[in-house]
């Protein structure tokens, strides 16, 4: 909201401050604001201020569901914070990619809740995109190689695919559940081991924006294409 983050209480009916951000003026910043899959109580935000390079990735955390904030690590000035993704069963962990818009860009993990992060080493480097699965916590990347995954605790990289879709893979999802990982890029989807790459809703639509889930462990996926909701019971063969 103009002057920072706020917050409601009552579904979005009003809105208060929330404490303990900055103020921001209209046009001077934005904000990334992100919840813990594994704590209903702590949230994150991510605040990058245009006019003062030096301040661009100041990380917050609220472990009271907004009411309160604290300033945590502050991250290297890059042109473009990524994506922040808490681990969806370690409290503390929470990976941060770094210039996604960069061949050079830099994956980052923490182990206290952003107080201070680490480098972590990705073979053939971190690449435009990362997602975490919601079920195994695993840590997904896309880059010249294709797309690796490996344990969020640390661990080899796998190179789950080689051949990636000839299209911008900046909103990369993946989910793991039965019997393996099916991936998603905007509007097309991959059942490892099953296939090509295939059209997530037909191929009728240009959505830009994606999400996959697993559901239970018979072999049922959802996912998000743009404002589409489509269905998979096969594993992730077809939608």
């Amino acid at each position: 909201g103009p002057g920072g983050p706020a917050r409601s209480t009552d579904a979005g009916v009003t809105w208060t401050p929330a404490g303990g951000l900055p103020a921001m003026a209209p046009g001077c910043c934005s904000a990334l604001i992100v919840a813990s899959p594994s704590d209903d109580a702590r949230l994150y935000v991510v605040v990058r201020v245009a006019a003062t390079p030096s301040d661009e990735g100041q990380i917050y955390r609220s472990d009271d569901g907004g009411a309160t904030w604290v300033a945590v690590a502050r991250l290297p000035a890059v042109p473009g914070i990524g994506r922040l993704l808490p681990d969806p069963h370690v409290r503390d962990r929470v990976h941060v990619l770094l210039d996604p818009n960069n061949a050079a860009s830099t994956l980052l993990r923490s182990d206290d809740g952003g107080q201070t992060f680490r480098d972590v080493a990705v073979p053939g480097g971190a690449g435009p995109s990362f997602s975490v699965d919601g079920a195994s916590g695993d840590v997904c990347v896309t880059n010249a190689i294709g797309l690796l995954c490996a344990s969020s605790a640390g661990g080899p990289w796998r190179a789950i695919d080689t051949d990636l879709p000839g299209t911008s893979t900046d909103e990369l999802r993946i989910a793991r559940g039965q019997p393996g990982y099916v991936a998603a890029l905007p509007g097309r989807s991959k059942a490892f081991g099953g296939g090509p790459w295939q059209s997530m809703q037909g191929g009728s639509y240009g959505f830009q924006g994606v999400g996959i889930t697993s559901v239970g462990d018979d072999g049922r996926f959802l996912g998000v294409s743009g404002s589409q909701l489509v269905d998979s019971l096969d594993g992730g063969l077809s939608w």
